[in-house]
């Protein structure tokens, strides 16, 4: 089981929010748009729990109550394993291992620039990573025109800059008469925008050791 301080809900890719207790399932379904048997995802480490012989399965998240209005509902599904005997067995989720595009991105941008340029290259996209990770509720930070002037000239004219702007999940769409990169919330977004998060802080260190 997850201890509630620590558990995190994420929808579309988005991390919800804690509310007071005195926010209803209505006030939660309105502000995050939630739709009928759509899905939740809960992410948190769980507590060291006793072992038992048995195990059942209970909701992941309570449905909304029945003030909410139809068409409401939100659906979440949770599956967890059953030890039969006497001895008995652990159900461990682990994560996928880690996404090759984005350190194949960064070998191209490293080696297509010079240091300088590749450090700025790493700096710059990570903190366009950041902004997502830090305002997941925030359409603004999901964007970036190709053509920014700023933008061109740290990373997205460096020869490998969309490689990698491709590699953390941005996709390249023509909008409001302007090319932008745009960074469309799903459910396995959040997941790899924390781990491509972290794939570029251990690159920046890297990189800013060789050039000490």
């Amino acid at each position: 089981k997850i201890p509630l301080n620590q558990l995190k809900l994420i929808y579309r890719g988005r991390m919800m929010k804690q509310t007071t207790t005195t926010a209803t399932s209505v006030d939660v379904i309105e502000e995050y748009k939630l739709q009928q048997d759509c899905v939740v995802h809960c992410m948190g480490t769980p507590a060291a729990a006793a072992a038992t012989t048995t195990t059942t399965t209970t909701p992941a998240v309570q449905a909304p109550s029945s003030s909410a209005p139809a068409g409401s509902s939100v659906t979440v599904s949770s599956t967890t394993g059953t030890a039969t005997g006497s001895t008995p067995t652990t159900t461990t989720t682990t994560t996928s291992s880690e996404d090759p595009l984005l350190p194949q991105a960064l070998q191209r941008l490293k080696s297509n620039n010079s240091s300088p340029q590749y450090l700025t290259g790493l700096q710059t996209l990570h903190k366009l990573v950041t902004n997502i990770h830090d305002n997941p509720m925030e359409d603004k930070y999901r964007k970036m025109k190709k053509q920014n002037p700023a933008f061109v000239k740290r990373l997205g004219g460096l020869q490998g800059g969309h490689e990698a702007m491709v590699a953390v999940g941005f996709q390249l769409q023509h909008v409001d008469g302007e090319d932008k990169y745009v960074m469309v919330p799903s459910a396995e977004a959040w997941p790899k925008l924390v781990q491509d998060k972290q794939t570029l802080e251990h690159a920046i260190q890297q990189q800013q050791q060789q050039q000490q």
